[in-house]
């Protein structure tokens, strides 16, 4: 799908980047949104967990997941697809 997304007219620094990134602006994403909830008074159960989701899931994980043949994320492990078995090859 990434490939895919980077042929797109529109622009993606984040997917052009991908293997480099450390995986943390995600966490700054979510403590922003949670930082804001709560000056707004607003409760998102949903979004605290997400992230707490996103502090287990570093980098070395995605690239198993992109480019291994199985990865591990939260006690469950994740076998790659074949090109035949994605539905796009």
């Amino acid at each position: 799908m990434r490939e895919v997304l980077l042929k797109a007219p529109g622009t993606n620094g984040t997917l052009e980047r991908w293997d480099e990134t450390k995986f943390t602006w995600q966490e700054k994403d979510m403590d922003v949104v949670l930082d804001l909830a709560q000056a707004g008074g607003l409760v998102l159960p949903l979004s605290g967990q997400v992230d707490q989701l996103i502090k287990l899931f570093h980098a070395n994980d995605a690239q198993n997941l992109l480019h291994g043949t199985e990865a591990s994320y939260l006690g469950k492990k994740f076998v790659a697809l074949k090109p035949s078995e994605g539905g796009l090859g």
